[in-house]
């Protein structure tokens, strides 16, 4: 069945790679934990497509909107990438964890779709060495860098690249100045949005499956990494919600900070286990766990202190989450609003290949994704994502994984289909 659903999705891929897909008509009504397909991640200006019927997405009047017209900073299907000069790229990481692991994963992959030598590195939480290896980099030939660096950093990583005359892009996170001005283009999303999302999810879950728990006996629980602008403003969105949805309640959100540990699980254990303990009142905890592995650690947490069976947490990630699940593994935390990897790294790694093949320059991609109403001088694209439960992942992975042509896992699938790029808002016209 998947290898007759990859020949139709490849001929589809031609024509709608780089389409914005139509809205869909009916959107979906089960509780957060049962749902068949992923909920969309969505914002109210520029709603995500909902999963459809595969023989309403599949209709002529559908297929008609879809255009093949391509652009700079996406893969083109039609283009035999072989023929080409052979280029060196270089994923560099300030650290590891499952998220990067799983980028890697996806770069490599596209790499080999186009001709690419391909390696990572990693700087160790080294902020130093990432800046004076990209000039080692360019000594040795690299021709271009996909960058996760550390958010501090960014202002002197932009210095350098350019100082090098090195093409690159940022992988995770928006590369903003020290005076929160975009410095380049990128590929990511709206994170306050994402944060409400977040957080209506978690609270949803907590009232619809915890029929025990009040106002007196629960607390919402952010986990933070204050230094990080794109990270803590999921916080800040959190409160808001919580504060909206449940007035006069203030006091029952707790925020923990790791910016002086790190993006790890370890980090997000040793702030987590404190708090909990500290407030032994508190038998529900609704929890936001900011990453990946911030997730992993905090659950760890509540599991030794006796409260997991009574926790929900969500995360915007999911890869670590995806892991879990396939190692027939559960714990409370439930969750993650998700774009899978091969979809996100995508327009990151041909922005990138485009770049240094002369195609486009970093302030010519992706036009139509320049934020005017903010004066911003470069591209903001944004993609979909959608919630991912234990009950529905698979269904979503294996789209992707027809969708993009790249085999991640053999999942049971129904055809189901989703959006894999997002209108722009019309507020982007200033």
């Amino acid at each position: 069945m998947k290898k007759v659903l990859a020949l139709f999705m490849t001929a589809l891929l031609a024509l709608s790679l780089f389409a914005c897909s139509k809205t869909a008509d009916a959107e979906a009504s089960a509780s957060p934990e049962t749902s068949a397909s992923p909920s969309a991640c969505t914002s109210s200006e520029q709603p995500s497509v909902e999963p459809s019927d595969a023989e309403e997405s599949q209709a002529p009047d559908q297929l008609q909107e879809i255009s093949n017209e391509w652009e700079p900073g996406f893969y083109n299907p039609d283009e035999d990438y072989s023929k080409n000069e052979q280029y060196h790229f270089v994923y560099m990481l300030y650290q590891n964890g499952v998220l990067y692991d799983m980028f890697d994963h996806a770069f490599t992959e596209w790499a080999n779709r186009a001709n690419i030598e391909y390696n990572n590195w990693c700087a160790n939480s080294d902020g130093d060495l990432f800046i004076t290896s990209i000039e080692t980099f360019a000594a040795q030939g690299v021709d271009g860098i996909l960058s996760d660096a550390d958010m501090t950093i960014y202002d002197r990583v932009n210095d350098v690249m350019n100082d090098m005359g090195m093409p690159w892009m940022p992988v995770m996170g928006a590369p903003l100045d020290n005076n929160g001005v975009l410095m380049h283009a990128y590929c990511g999303f709206d994170f306050y949005l994402y944060g409400e999302q977040m957080a209506n999810w978690v609270i949803d879950y907590w009232e619809e499956n915890f029929p025990e728990a009040t106002l007196d006996n629960s607390a919402m629980l952010c986990l933070d990494y204050s230094t990080a602008e794109n990270l803590t403003v999921r916080v800040a969105a959190a409160r808001d919600v919580w504060n909206t949805r449940h007035p006069g309640n203030e006091d029952k959100f707790y925020v923990t900070d790791g910016a002086t540990g790190g993006l790890d699980s370890n980090t997000a254990y040793n702030i987590a286990s404190p708090l909990i303990a500290a407030h032994p009142e508190v038998d529900y905890w609704i929890v936001c766990g900011l990453t990946d592995d911030y997730a992993d650690g905090c659950a760890r947490a509540l599991e030794t202190a006796q409260k997991s069976d009574k926790a929900v947490i969500t995360v915007m990630g999911g890869s670590g989450l995806i892991n879990h699940w396939d190692a027939g593994e559960d714990s409370c935390w439930k969750s993650a609003c998700y774009t899978a990897e091969t979809i996100y790294a995508e327009p990151i790694f041909f922005g990138l290949y485009d770049q240094v093949r002369g195609l486009v320059t970093n302030d010519q991609l992706w036009p139509d994704w320049v934020n005017h109403s903010k004066g911003d001088k470069y591209a903001s694209l944004q993609l979909p994502s959608f919630f991912i439960t234990k009950d529905n992942y698979q269904e979503y992975m294996e789209w992707c994984d027809a969708y993009t042509g790249i085999n991640r896992s053999d999942y049971p699938y129904n055809n189901t289909q989703y959006s894999a790029r997002l209108a722009v808002p019309a507020s982007y016209a200033g």
